[in-house]
């Protein structure tokens, strides 16, 4: 969810009740939530900056709720970018993509992207 300009997770139980809540959280509009298959949870989206995403942002929360860790990335040449999905890859690391409008050319874009465990971007996915 979103109160004022940060975002926050919550786990809810089957019956309702709130189990953990963590704020605030990057990315600070929520694009995507998964369980990851190595363990807790992957939250991917941006950073709004008035009425567009000017940041793609990423977190990692263990099963209890903690923050294992946040990245933030900015692609080169883009007026807005912002993370739509997020799976882990079974030799590890994550593949992201997501949407990004080039200042250059005014045109809208996807981009895929590899992280490593930590949120790291794999130089060679041939992002910044």
């Amino acid at each position: 969810g979103v109160v004022g300009s940060d975002s926050y997770a919550t786990l809810v139980e089957g019956t309702g009740g709130s189990v953990w809540s963590v704020s605030p959280l990057k990315p600070s509009v929520i694009s995507r939530a998964i369980i990851d298959t190595n363990g807790g949870f992957l939250v991917t989206g941006g950073t709004r900056g008035g009425y567009i995403y000017v940041t793609t942002q990423f977190s990692k929360l263990t099963t209890s709720g903690n923050i294992e860790w946040q990245s933030t990335t900015v692609i080169e040449d883009s007026m807005q970018d912002s993370g739509r999905a997020i799976i882990p890859l079974p030799a590890g690391g994550y593949l992201v993509s997501g949407g990004t409008w080039a200042e250059s050319d005014g045109n809208q874009d996807i981009f895929l992207m590899k992280m490593d465990d930590r949120g790291h971007i794999d130089p060679t996915s041939g992002l910044p």
